[in-house]
């Protein structure tokens, strides 16, 4: 999984929007099978509503989760 990482130093660096947004993009794909864009179009129109919470699929929680990076 491709994350932010910490620097050297012991800091975290933050992702720009860009880099925030292909983050997300990977972690959809790799979780979902499906682009980042495509998960918050779903989301965004309730497809996800009764599994959000559901322990069978923590890889929707784990995306509503990360979806401010993909915004």
């Amino acid at each position: 999984m491709a994350a932010p990482r910490e620097s050297p130093n012991g800091s975290v660096r933050e992702l720009t929007p860009e880099e925030g947004r292909r983050f997300f993009d990977r972690r959809a794909r790799a979780l979902l099978g499906i682009s980042g864009a495509e998960f918050l179009r779903r989301w965004d129109a309730g497809e996800y509503r009764s599994l959000a919470d559901d322990r069978d699929h923590p890889e929707i929680t784990t995306l509503a989760m990360l979806s401010d990076f993909g915004r």
